[in-house]
C-alpha cells in the first residue's frame, strides 16, 4: 500500500497535486532494462521486464512492440560507440513513472535503423533526449510507454538534411 501526500498549488495553479510512495521496485526495474538491457544488449533482462505484449505509443501516432523497441535500442547501439543511457529525471505515481532519459554516443558505424536508408558516420558525438511515460502492471513487469522525443535534433546530428 503506497502512502498519499497532498501538496497545496503554487501560487497560480488552480489544481493541487497528490504524490504517491511509489515501489522503489520499478524505479530499479526501469533503470537495469536501460542500462543491461538497452544500452548493454541484454536481451534476456529485455524479455524479463518487458511484457510480451508492451506497447510503445510513438510520437506520430504509431506504435512499437517490445521486440520493435529493443530493434531501434539495437541499431542505435550498433551506430554509436561509447553508447550510454542515462535516467536524468524521474518522476513516479502508483504504477506510472515518468523518465527523461539522455543518450550519448560517438557516431562511429553507419545507422541502419531509417527503411532503405543507411546513414554513413561522420565521428563526431551525438546526444539525444526522450521524454516517457512507463505504466508498470501489479507484478512489476513494463506493459505499456508514451515516448516524447526531438527527432528534429537527433536527425541534424546524424546529419541528416531536412
Amino acid at each position: 500500500m503506497t502512502s498519499r501526500q497532498s501538496i497545496a498549488p503554487a501560487e497560480g495553479m488552480k489544481h493541487q497535486v497528490s504524490v504517491a510512495n511509489y515501489p522503489s521496485s520499478h524505479r530499479a526495474r526501469l533503470e537495469r532494462l536501460m542500462k543491461a538491457g538497452h544500452e548493454a544488449g541484454d536481451e534476456a533482462i529485455v524479455k524479463r521486464i518487458m511484457a510480451s505484449d508492451f506497447v510503445l505509443h510513438c510520437p506520430d501516432g504509431s506504435s512499437k512492440t517490445r521486440d520493435e523497441s529493443a530493434e531501434t535500442y539495437a541499431a542505435m547501439r550498433n551506430a554509436l560507440s561509447s553508447f550510454t543511457i542515462t535516467c536524468d529525471l524521474v518522476v513516479a505515481e502508483g504504477d506510472m513513472i515518468a523518465c527523461r532519459t539522455s543518450m550519448d554516443g560517438r557516431f562511429t558505424r553507419p545507422f541502419t535503423m531509417m527503411e532503405d536508408k543507411k546513414i554513413e558516420a561522420h565521428g563526431r558525438p551525438v546526444h539525444f533526449e526522450t521524454v516517457s511515460i512507463y505504466r508498470f502492471d501489479p507484478h512489476g513487469v513494463l506493459v505499456e510507454e508514451w515516448a516524447q522525443s526531438d527527432n528534429m535534433t537527433l536527425f541534424k546530428q546524424l546529419g541528416m538534411t531536412i
